[in-house]
């Protein structure tokens, strides 16, 4: 469901948060493909190289709101480990054997 003026408590602070996500967007169409972040940003938000397409504004956002998904994610898991000495029985049994995909290089 979209964002209104009305479910917002305090609409400047609306105001202030789409004006900020207009500026990144803006900061976003500036930048270059070749540059190691845009390119990191891209495949995140599952661009795939192609010569004549350069990722969008869209893909870039898409990219930087999982690349901040998984350091909360991260952040989180490391504080669990420190405060509870570990993560759930439950949580390590699903992680058994895990490993991350190999990247395509």
């Amino acid at each position: 469901m979209p964002e209104t003026l009305i479910d917002e408590a305090d609409p400047l602070a609306w105001v202030q948060r789409h004006e900020c996500q207009a500026d990144l967007l803006k900061a976003l169409a500036r930048l270059s493909p070749e540059q190691r972040g845009v390119q990191l940003l891209a495949k995140l938000g599952g661009w795939l190289p192609h010569k004549h397409r350069r990722p969008g504004k869209i893909t870039l956002m898409r990219g930087l709101r999982r690349l901040l998904a998984m350091l909360a994610t991260q952040a989180i898991r490391s504080s669990a480990v420190a405060q509870q000495g570990g993560l759930p029985p439950n949580i390590l049994a699903f992680l058994q054997g895990w490993k991350p995909p190999q990247p395509d290089l």
